[in-house]
């Protein structure tokens, strides 16, 4: 009884403490957890290949293809967009 009542209450504080403990880097540092990349050219890609890849699921029925295929291409082009931007970010800072 007691063990259940224990292993609940480390349950419920570990569940409130788990957002303080993913961002504590940035709480701590006063910044925020963006990465402003919302407003840049390759984050304003990602939005029409991720709709696109939606809609390849939505048509899913019509076109007979799998759900994870199209979402699996659409996350293979995003990281290498990702990718290609944080190179061309890295040699710009480092000039």
């Amino acid at each position: 009884m007691l063990t259940k009542l224990l292993a609940r209450l480390l349950g419920v504080v570990g569940l409130i403490a788990l957002p303080k403990l993913v961002f504590a880097s940035s709480a701590a540092a006063g910044t925020s957890s963006s990465m402003g990349q919302t407003g840049s050219g390759w984050g304003m890609l990602a939005l029409p290949i991720f709709v696109g890849a939606y809609l390849f699921v939505m048509l899913e029925e019509f076109i007979h293809l799998r759900k994870s295929k199209p979402v699996i291409l659409a996350a293979g082009i995003i990281s290498e967009a990702w990718r290609v931007y944080n190179l061309h970010s890295i040699r710009t800072i480092s000039k």
